[in-house]
């Protein structure tokens, strides 16, 4: 695993967190690696430490969790050839493959209607990007159709439930269709954010500045999107080019956000997980090669290492390492035998 640090960017401070807050109710998930190699999606009670490992086939990315369902669902990491949908209530996990000419690329999300859940995908000679949806309520989960996401190699995604929306990024990088980690349009490709109907409409778009590849994002009570980037090995990208964007209104333009300038050469071009928090008044994304937590105008060096998903629970956010640790910011910490992976999230008991 890569290692991370955390970059956060808030107009009010995180609070140290009283105890009593400490215990209340959530559990997390996340892809996880074992010391065997072995990987798991893994679900941790955050009361008293319980921890249960779900097996899977393979590297995992993204855990996407719904509220309203017992459903859980593990995307193989890009390029994905499998997703686990696991339920929570029963313990029944059911192994999706990707419909012929497609793999996922690592995200998911359950919409409003608990019945559907959208995965990105992309096609694979041709890196076109698609929403796979899969029908959850059918005897069998099963595939029930394809969203065109208007772009090349989306990554996250979304659902905006006030404008009833999935935001994706398309991050713009088409890959070899046999080595599909290999990237065969670096030095020139267009990423940008979509807002997409539910059935395929395309309701927005807006391209990413030259040389970014839109990764991830998050929105917030509002809907609008804050949107991390990467400058992909190869890209030209300026020496000092924004990674953290935001919606400017909802479903407009990008804009940078203005507290990131300096920042660009310390974080080495790569931002990873991101996600509003409170009210949107504070953001936190984690980074690789890079130890910092930017609080206003207070920098804190060293704050973490491997520091790899970032999420928002009752009691703060939670931040997950590639060495098995589990961190409310200012308050508890637990740790496990494992090492989890990119992403992380967190669901109400």
């Amino acid at each position: 695993m890569r290692r991370r640090a955390l970059l956060a960017a808030p107009i009010l401070a995180l609070p140290t967190l009283a105890p009593a807050q400490q215990t209340a109710a959530f559990r997390v998930y996340s892809c996880a690696r074992d010391r065997t190699g072995s990987h798991h999606l893994a679900e941790i009670d955050w009361r008293d430490g319980t921890l249960r490992l779900i097996p899977l086939p393979g590297r995992g990315h993204h855990v996407a969790v719904s509220p309203e369902t017992p459903w859980c669902a593990a995307p193989a990491r890009r390029p994905g050839d499998w997703l686990l949908l696991w339920n929570r209530r029963t313990d029944h996990h059911t192994l999706l493959r990707p419909p012929a000419g497609y793999f996922f690329t690592g995200h998911a999300v359950f919409a409003e209607n608990p019945q559907f859940l959208y995965c990105s995908a992309q096609h694979t000679n041709t890196s076109r990007g698609a929403v796979l949806v899969v029908d959850t309520f059918a005897r069998e989960p099963r595939f029930s159709g394809a969203l065109d996401t208007h772009g090349i190699g989306p990554h996250a995604i979304a659902f905006d439930p006030r404008h009833r929306h999935l935001v994706v990024c398309n991050g713009g990088l088409q890959t070899h269709p046999v080595r599909r980690r290999e990237v065969t349009n670096a030095a020139h490709f267009a990423s940008s954010l979509v807002r997409l109907s539910l059935t395929g409409e395309r309701i927005s778009q807006h391209v990413a500045e030259p040389g970014l590849s839109l990764r991830h994002l998050d929105l917030d009570n509002t809907g609008r999107a804050v949107v991390a980037a990467q400058v992909p090995a190869g890209a030209a990208a300026g020496v000092d080019t924004a990674l953290v964007w935001l919606e400017n209104p909802i479903g407009g333009p990008l804009q940078a956000a203005s507290w990131q300038h300096g920042l660009h050469h310390t974080l080495q071009g790569y931002l990873g997980d991101v996600r509003w928090q409170g009210h949107g008044d504070v953001i936190a994304t984690s980074a690789p090669s890079a130890s910092v937590l930017r609080l206003g105008e207070r920098i804190a060096v060293n704050m973490h290492t491997d520091v790899s998903g970032v999420a928002v629970s009752p009691v703060g956010t939670v931040l997950s390492d590639g060495l098995g640790r589990l961190v409310v910011h200012g308050g508890r910490k637990r740790r496990f035998d494992l090492a989890f992976d990119n992403h992380l999230s967190c669901l109400e008991s």
